[in-house]
């Protein structure tokens, strides 16, 4: 991942993935992007070069999405 990702990324996102969680509770949508957008692309250069761990979260993903949409259409999601 070294060679597809500069240093200063992955940096940039350890740091940001870093105050996402020491910041506590002041929970704006704008820190949670900045937090785990980075960690996404990472994962994303990271999975990129092994390609059955990439099917792997790919399945897992469309499972959770499968689960969850069932559970928003039964109006089960809103409290």
């Amino acid at each position: 991942m070294g060679d597809r990702l500069p240093a200063i990324a992955l940096t940039y996102t350890s740091v940001s993935f870093a105050i996402l969680f020491l910041a506590g509770n002041a929970g704006s949508a704008a820190r949670y992007v900045y937090g785990i957008g980075p960690l996404a692309l990472a994962a994303g250069c990271w999975l990129a070069e092994r390609p059955r761990w990439a099917w792997a979260i790919v399945i897992y993903s469309a499972v959770l999405l499968a689960v969850l949409a069932r559970t928003f259409a039964l109006g089960q999601w809103v409290a």
